[in-house]
């Protein structure tokens, strides 16, 4: 069966039939007297108001044999009066016509080259998405202050205890304006303090924000820019710094315990953040803010009080006779500060104030003793510098509108290859992999944003690959068979995310035997009279894949334990 005829469903039916080219008896008699199969889409009742063909939207002059200039998916069916397609008729796009139940305009000309049915759709917008650079950024900054640091032969620092001033928070103010586009549900991604001083937010629809300040300026993004600048914010933090922890595209953690002693600084951290400060503006144009504290919390939240272009220090002393709002401490969001609000908690200091048993009561023991310990400026989280990404990922919850599985299962299959091509750029390969889909909530219709997710409800699949790879002819298969096991309504996601885990390097992952081989290789040329392995050329123990471990013959096993016992780590644990 390739269509169905009918002249209504009920609303059950409907969602059965959903997958189907379910169309009015229209379509069978007007395609007879056009002598050829007519756009099946114009006569589908699936998701569309029932109505005649009468109604149907004709140009004047065009008879409705031209329809056919709108597309048709080119299937094996045959007319009743024997007629059918002719091989010499040229193949139309099968998604000439979009589902649109929600009034969403996706079959305008504009729209429907930005939905995720596009060919080149990924790559448009990765382009011009702010988020998805982010995000990216932030993952390949990890990398680079690791590079960074093993450049510079930076090892991690020994702490010593004390309330000296040892953590700097920076943050660079890379947009000067606002960005974003001028019109209908566009959003503030960035805004200055002058528009701030309008009411401006980040995250505000644009046509709020032009109410607010008529004299808005909005200006494209210039991301290769932004890539270039932060780069060159980080290598000069690197430099300085005794460890360094990459935060975002513009903001950075660092430990100065040691280097601020350095003769230059005088012990003085002020004058280390000046400088710093000084080199930053040299290089790129633009200003830093730096707060000075002996944690990270103190640090961060001298940050803001250095705002927009300066630097301040803050010690617990201090911090303590500050009058702090809640949700200045990390971990408290919407739903922590409005519970604590509740029970008449609304700063810092009634945290402090509260007793531990009604904290847990509000919160749990977990947060309740680390609020607690925060609102005396307690912190005993350590920068996490030298630290490789865990993860690769793609999401998107914006233009995903699908009429049919076959058109989700290609963008999944797309994702896949895209999270592909990035790993294999750096060097990495993954073991599991993770499907995420925004499913359209129940009763919800339209979105307020414009092609947006809207209210959604949050599914995932995982499961894990067979070995070691960056593949995509090994990792979009699972993400497909992934999204069968989810078995979502192609029509109602809004959504697609995958996330490679379990991550190695391909060096890691490489053939053991070829590994071990080049290994006793290179230790022979070193030393003719040893036999052994050379434990530089081995992968960490980190990277060594367990699975693989125990498929190995005992042999090889022992002496992969010795060599590794040589280099200091022991991975017996992982033959047991």
């Amino acid at each position: 069966v390739t269509h169905i005829i009918a002249s209504n469903l009920t609303m059950s039916k409907e969602k059965e039939f959903r997958n189907y080219k379910v169309v009015r008896p229209e379509w069978v008699l007007h395609s007879i007297s056009a002598g050829k199969l007519l756009p099946w889409q114009r006569y589908s009742i699936i998701g569309q108001p029932h109505r005649s063909t009468r109604d149907l939207p004709v140009e004047p002059g065009i008879g409705i044999g031209d329809l056919c200039e709108f597309g048709e998916d080119r299937s094996s069916v045959h007319l009743a009066s024997g007629g059918s397609y002719g091989q010499d008729q040229p193949s139309m796009p099968a998604t000439a016509f979009i589902v649109d139940r929600f009034g969403e305009g996706l079959n305008r000309e504009w729209v429907r080259r930005n939905l995720a049915t596009e060919p080149d759709f990924i790559q448009r917008y990765y382009a011009n998405s702010r988020l998805h650079h982010l995000s990216m950024w932030k993952a390949e900054l990890k990398d680079y202050v690791a590079q960074l640091r093993q450049k510079c032969n930076k090892a991690k620092p020994r702490v010593s205890g004390g309330d000296e001033p040892r953590l700097e928070d920076f943050d660079s103010n890379l947009s000067a304006n606002l960005l974003g586009n001028a019109g209908g549900t566009s959003q503030i991604a960035s805004c200055n303090y002058i528009a701030r001083s309008f009411g401006v937010k980040n995250g505000m629809f644009m046509n709020q924000a032009v109410q607010l300040c008529p004299t808005l300026m909005v200006v494209p993004y210039v991301f290769e820019a932004y890539k270039r600048i932060s780069r060159t914010f980080y290598r000069i933090v690197t430099q300085v710094a005794d460890e360094t922890q990459a935060v975002s595209v513009d903001e950075a953690l660092l430990d100065v315990t040691q280097a601020v002693k350095r003769d230059r600084y005088q012990g003085d951290p002020i004058i280390m953040a000046q400088d710093i400060r000084g080199q930053v503006l040299e290089a790129t144009k633009c200003v830093v803010s730096i707060g000075v504290g002996p944690s990270i919390l103190l640090a961060r939240i001298a940050t803001t009080s250095a705002k927009p272009d300066g630097v301040f220090v803050l010690d617990c002393e201090s911090f303590i006779r500050m009058d702090t709002p809640l949700n200045r401490l990390p971990g408290v969001g919407y739903v922590v500060e409005d519970n604590l609000s509740r029970s008449d908690i609304k700063s810092v200091a009634d945290i402090r104030e509260a007793s531990l048993e009604q904290l847990k009561a509000i919160c749990g023991e977990k947060t309740a003793l680390t609020l607690y310990a925060y609102s005396c400026g307690v912190d005993n989280r350590v920068l996490e510098s030298d630290q490789l990404r865990q993860a690769f990922g793609a999401d998107i919850g914006w233009g995903v509108r699908f009429s049919n599985q076959n058109e989700a299962e290609d963008f999944v299959n797309r994702m896949a290859h895209e999270v592909c091509r990035s790993m294999a750029a750096a060097g990495r390969t993954g073991g599991s992999v993770s499907l995420k889909i925004k499913r359209r909530q129940e009763g919800q219709g339209k979105p307020g944003k414009f092609l947006g997710h809207g209210i959604c409800d949050n599914l995932s699949k995982s499961g894990s690959l067979p070995q070691m790879t960056n593949d995509p002819s090994r990792i979009a298969p699972l993400c497909i068979r992934l999204l069968h096991q989810i078995s979502v309504d192609p029509l109602d996601i809004r959504g697609v995310g995958i996330q490679v885990q379990k991550l190695n390097t391909n060096d890691g992952a490489a053939d053991i035997g070829e590994l071990l081989t080049k290994s006793k290789r290179n230790a022979s040329e070193a030393n003719p009279k040893n036999g052994q392995y050379s434990p530089e050329l081995l992968p960490s123990a980190s990277q060594i894949d367990v699975n693989v471990l125990q498929e190995l013959p005992e042999s090889i096993r022992s002496e992969l334990q010795a060599a590794y016992k040589s280099k200091g780590s022991d991975i017996g644990a992982a033959f047991t």
